[in-house]
């Protein structure tokens, strides 16, 4: 029974991505089409395949505006906060950021708190990546470092260590940045 429940599921999942697949080819052939189309028509075809920068939920929304830190936005169209004091930090880490958001801070250094926010189901490019890691190493007055090590994860593996005002983290990966003007920009 288990196995027929779950060939049932498989097909349903593979007619459902063959939809989507013949959905997307046929906005695709119309984008390609020599006919005129309208900023309109491009806007519905990016809301409707989610491949424009979605704006942040309604949570996300009134936290930001509670939050007194840095704010940018990706060339990506993501939220990218910035903590430039200890109670910032704590507040942007623990009070705004969710779970699947990236944190990133610089490698052995106290310096600042940086948050990528994510909509659900979706992840950041490494171009958005290098965008947040530069801020994180300015706003953590290493302007003049040549070479950091930036260190990121998604915010539920960041714990507060008891009666301090530092965190922990694990399952996290490094990049090495170096501050580029343009990108600052």
């Amino acid at each position: 029974k288990r196995n027929k429940k779950r060939l049932i599921e498989a097909t349903t999942r593979t007619d459902a991505l063959a939809d989507k697949l013949a959905s997307l080819q046929n906005n695709l052939a119309q984008l390609r089409s020599p006919t005129e189309i309208t900023l309109e028509a491009i806007r519905k075809i990016e809301e409707n395949t989610y491949l424009s920068p979605t704006s942040p939920d309604k949570d996300t929304s009134k936290k930001l505006a509670s939050y007194a830190g840095k704010t940018y936005r990706s060339q990506e169209g993501f939220t990218i906060l910035s903590g430039r004091s200890k109670d910032e930090n704590l507040e942007l880490t623990f009070k705004v950021a969710r779970g699947n958001d990236i944190w990133l801070h610089v490698k052995g250094r106290p310096g600042s708190h940086t948050i990528i926010l994510l909509p659900p189901k979706k992840t950041a490019s490494l171009d958005t990546l290098h965008d947040a890691a530069t801020l994180c190493i300015l706003h953590s007055g290493g302007k003049e470092w040549g070479k950091t090590e930036v260190d990121y994860t998604q915010r539920k593996y960041v714990k507060k260590i008891k009666n301090q005002t530092e965190v922990s983290y694990s399952a996290n990966k490094t990049l090495v940045v170096t501050i580029e003007p343009e990108r600052l920009k």
